[in-house]
Formats: C-alpha cells, sequence, structure tokens
C-alpha cells in the first residue's frame, strides 16, 4: 500500500489544492487504519520494556509510588492494549472491504454472529472464509486476556497469584509499622519477588507479543489482496 504514496503525493506537489480522488481517498484511509494497528502493537513492545525499568526517585516516592505499584500499572496497562489489537483490525477490516461501517459499530458481533447479508460477518465469511478463519483466530488468541482486562476496567485492579507475595511485602513494608531489621529484610524479600514478577511477565508478554506479529502478518497477507482487488473497481 505505502507504495501508492508517493505518486500521489507527486500529484499534490503539482497542485496542493486538490483534493483526493476516491481511490486515493481509499488509500489513505488504508494506510491510516494499518497504522493504527501497528501504532498500537510497537506499544505492546514498549511495555516489555517500561515494565522491567523502574527507577525509584525522590518524586515517586513523594506521591507514594513503589516498584509494585509500577509494576501493576505496566501489567494493567498492556492488557488494555493488548485487547484493542482485534478492534483495530476490525476497523481496519470495515476500511480495507470498503463495507462504511463508522468505527464504533465495529464489533465482535457485527464481525463474527450471522445476521443481515450486509453485515461484516457474512460479507467476510461468504467470500473469504480462509481469512475469515484468520480473523478468529486472533479473536481466539486475544480472548485469553479478556476477561483480565475486562475485570479491572469494570470491577478492581490487576490480581494475580503470582504477586501475591511482593503485593503482601509492600502492603507490609508501606505501612511503617515494622521494625529496622524486620523492614530491611522484607525489603530484600520484596525486591526478590518484584524481579521474579517482572521476569515472568516481560517473558509470558513477549511471547505473546510474538504470537500476535505472526497473526497479524499473515492477515496482511489477505488484506494486501483484498485492498488490490477493492482498490481496482474505485
Amino acid at each position: 500500500m505505502v507504495n501508492f504514496l508517493a505518486p500521489i503525493f507527486e500529484e499534490f506537489e503539482k497542485d496542493k489544492d486538490r483534493r483526493f480522488t476516491k481511490d486515493e481517498q481509499y488509500v489513505s484511509d488504508c494506510l491510516s487504519a494499518i497504522n493504527e494497528v501497528e501504532d498500537l502493537y510497537k506499544q505492546l513492545n514498549q511495555s516489555i520494556y517500561f515494565l522491567t525499568n523502574f527507577r525509584t526517585t525522590k518524586n515517586l516516592k513523594n506521591v507514594g509510588i513503589t516498584r509494585f505499584d509500577y509494576i501493576v500499572y505496566n501489567v494493567e496497562s498492556y492488557l488494555y492494549r493488548v485487547t484493542g489489537i482485534l478492534d483495530r483490525v476490525l476497523i481496519l477490516c470495515n476500511v480495507v472491504y470498503n463495507i462504511g461501517l463508522l468505527d464504533k459499530q465495529c464489533t465482535i458481533p457485527k464481525f463474527f454472529e450471522s445476521g443481515k447479508d450486509n453485515d461484516p460477518c457474512k460479507i467476510i465469511k461468504n467470500s473469504n472464509p480462509v481469512f475469515f478463519a484468520k480473523l478468529n483466530d486472533l479473536k481466539d488468541l486475544i480472548g485469553r486476556y479478556s476477561n483480565k482486562r475486562n475485570e479491572i476496567v469494570h470491577r478492581k485492579r490487576y490480581y494475580d497469584e503470582s504477586i501475591r507475595v511482593a503485593e503482601l511485602l509492600n502492603i507490609v513494608i508501606e505501612s511503617n509499622n515494622t521494625t529496622h531489621d524486620k523492614l530491611e529484610a522484607f525489603k530484600h524479600r520484596r525486591s526478590v519477588e518484584q524481579n521474579q514478577v517482572t521476569a515472568a511477565f516481560k517473558k509470558e508478554f513477549h511471547s505473546f507479543n510474538t504470537q500476535i506479529r505472526d497473526s497479524l502478518d499473515s492477515i496482511y497477507t489477505d488484506i494486501e489482496v483484498i485492498f488490490n482487488t477493492v482498490k481496482a473497481t474505485l
């Protein structure tokens, strides 16, 4: 798709007041939609480095932000973003197929539950069942984190047994109700626990990002074919 951009910009250099033609608008919309997916994927990779690069500063101490708070915050941030990958892929499909839905209408029921003949589900499934299966695979992949994401959005902050010890140690240490000797011992244990937690999350998220990358690349292969087919009709 990017290859189509240079000729478009060359035309704009000749006439800066011209508007996009119908096919140029289509190219622009498709590229913007792909960029939205890729930008979010880039943030997923960045989340791994944010998670593991905490540095205590005076300002953070003053507002009561501990390393444990930082870990939970970044895990939740990852979960918010990872489930958004599917949403943006559905928007991309809407644009590439030139279906004409609003972004907010690009929902899982619309794309995966059969309804009217002009619903995205039937349009995509009937025209390209292999591509539809790839979208389902991505939905199932992302679905592994959907419940955790919904829980922290609607009910409570992230919780998992793997962080339980670190959380309890953090509560005890920050309560300021321990003797100096015990406090230092607890701090050391908390540091060890937090190192283990961040290492585990880093490994888990890196592996999951790789699976998402593979799924997206496979989807893009079909997207390019669909794009060329639709563009030729404009």
